[in-house]
């Protein structure tokens, strides 16, 4: 969905770009007739789903919202499909350039000093609060205020974030969990709770690349795709594989809600 650039997201972005040099390839103006036609297919997707745009379900102080206060940064990829829990720990710093000082970050495993060093002095990013999660059963779990880990990291994020009076979650991906967890910090510290997401309904429509696919249609026509078909269970698969086969070199097949290529087949 398409509104207009606030002052704040710009003043946020030159912040970030000052930090972490950002050199631009492309300017892409959108214009309002085009904007307007962004806004009515939003308002179309929200009409058929209104759960789409609702976070009701987790309280009046919880809701999507622009960077605000002390950040709680969380690269939680357990609800990405086929990713292996080592492959998960390989993405826990990858978010950490978001941080300012005082911002706290979660991770599950090992602590990197070098990285953190690196971070802090090098590319003189500010100081941050790490919090090193134990895996459970060998791998992440979604975070939760119901563990001994979630109450004391809560206890050090609450405390923090009352001096500004309101908490960003800033998350990989803002999962059910994620807007969960904001839920019980906003209730845990009377507090206001934001996240640097869309709400659960979007943002699992979004990774669902055939409910995105439909969607690039939507706003760039259907040349700006390749040709794409669903098939559900192993006997439709394998039939759409051999059709296909007849008329192309190579056919990829693509799980739906992976990411990051994990969830690619090709043949």
């Amino acid at each position: 969905m398409v509104t207009g650039a606030s002052e704040t997201v710009s003043e946020q972005m030159s912040e970030i770009r000052a930090r972490i040099p950002v050199i631009s390839r492309h300017d892409v103006d959108i214009g309002r007739v085009e904007q307007d036609r962004l806004r009515d297919i939003a308002a179309g997707l929200v009409a058929d789903e209104p759960s789409l745009a609702s976070t009701d379900a987790f309280g009046p102080r919880v809701a999507p919202s622009d960077r605000d206060g002390l950040a709680l940064i969380i690269g939680d990829h357990t609800e990405t499909a086929l990713m292996r829990p080592e492959q998960m720990l390989h993405y826990d710093y990858r978010l950490s350039v978001l941080a300012d000082d005082g911002d706290h970050l979660v991770i599950w495993g090992d602590r990197n000093p070098a990285f953190e060093a690196y971070r802090q002095d090098v590319l003189k990013l500010g100081r941050m609060h790490v919090h090193q999660l134990p895996l459970a059963r060998g791998k992440p779990h979604p975070l939760s205020l119901d563990t001994a880990e979630g109450r004391a990291l809560s206890r050090d994020v609450i405390a923090a974030a009352r001096a500004t009076g309101h908490l960003t979650i800033i998350p990989y991906q803002g999962t059910g969990g994620i807007w969960h967890l904001a839920m019980e910090l906003a209730q845990a510290g009377g507090l206001d709770v934001g996240v640097m997401a869309p709400p659960p309904g979007l943002a699992r429509r979004v990774n669902d690349k055939i409910w995105f696919g439909h969607r690039v249609w939507d706003v760039l026509g259907r040349s700006a795709r390749p040709t794409l078909y669903s098939a559900y269970g192993p006997s439709a698969l394998a039939a759409k594989l051999s059709a296909l086969s007849r008329r192309h070199d190579q056919v990829v097949v693509k799980i739906p809600s992976s990411a990051g290529s994990y969830g690619n087949f090709k043949f």
